[in-house]
């Protein structure tokens, strides 16, 4: 299909995409980090941090849909996430064990996860081929512990798989010469049409929903779950935030926007920086030792 026939003057592009996306990502760094300690902060950066999860899984699906060069591109986001891994579990996990492999599992890797998970279930053959890939990928992740992990995996398939319908359709409208879905493509303003984005949508909206209602149940009548996982009750309860991304998928257009070698490193190198950044604030304002070596 011919991407000119489409309209997509409008909304905002990848460009704006990622910087919104690495603005929220920091809203959510310093949620659940540890140098902020105040409760109702917590909870407010904590539902404006969880924005930033659906954005990632799309950013992650368009990365690996518009490179050139897919081994670049895998063999750059791993060394990232190894980059990213001892920073990470120190500003997240300074009173775990060293030996806990989990702990150094950061978003970085839950990227290079996602990007790996479509190319894997794009190569697949039959559909049942597909579903496995999707069922296994996703419980994987959550098994390993990945950071934002099954969420995360679940929305890129769903963006992907559901995008992709959308442009068969489209291609097959041009090729077979149907004058109104012809049409419908060329009014349309933004990457997603409304169907596919209701489609999309709803499977953000249940992650968004079940997860802090099934938590607060647990909460509730599971003795004990409250006081072991305190702290994942907080985060499941900040996942409403996830709809505040809706708007912003609902008006990405595609585009490329501003692309030079600049932003690129800026983008990239954007999480880790940020994540240095709060082990500082951790070992020099808020005399956090823990995250000292210790000598023997």
């Amino acid at each position: 299909m011919d991407d000119s026939a489409v309209n997509k003057s409008f909304g905002i592009d990848h460009f704006v995409l990622r910087t919104l996306t690495l603005a929220l990502l920091t809203s959510y760094l310093f949620a659940f980090s540890g140098i902020v300690t105040d409760k109702a902060l917590i909870v407010v950066l904590g539902i404006t941090g969880y924005a930033s999860l659906p954005l990632l899984a799309v950013c992650s699906v368009e990365a690996y849909r518009h490179t050139g060069k897919l081994t670049a591109l895998i063999v750059r986001n791993i060394i990232f996430a190894v980059l990213c891994a001892f920073p990470y579990r120190f500003a997240f996990y300074s009173q775990k064990s060293f030996s806990d492999i989990r702990s150094y599992f950061s978003l970085a890797l839950t990227c290079f996860y996602c990007i790996g998970s479509v190319m894997l279930y794009d190569r697949m053959k039959t559909k049942t081929q597909k579903m496995f890939s999707v069922a296994f990928l996703c419980a994987m992740s959550l098994l390993i512990g990945m950071e934002f992990a099954p969420y995360m995996p679940i929305i890129a398939f769903t963006f992907f798989i559901y995008l992709k319908e959308q442009e068969g359709k489209d291609e097959a409208a041009f090729a077979n010469g149907d004058k109104d879905r012809i049409a419908a493509v060329g009014r349309r303003k933004y990457l997603l049409s409304q169907y596919t984005f209701i489609k999309t949508s709803f499977f953000i909206a249940t992650l968004a929903i079940v997860v802090p209602v099934v938590s607060f149940l647990f909460s509730k009548y599971a003795p004990g779950y409250s006081e072991n996982f305190g702290g994942e009750l907080i985060r499941n309860y900040c996942m409403p935030g996830m709809l505040l991304s809706l708007p912003l998928i609902r008006i990405y257009n595609g585009k490329k926007g501003i692309d030079n070698r600049l932003t690129k490193v800026v983008f990239r190198g954007y999480y880790l920086l940020l994540l240095v950044l709060i082990v500082m604030i951790k070992i020099f304002f808020l005399y956090d030792y823990s995250l000292l070596p210790v000598s023997g």
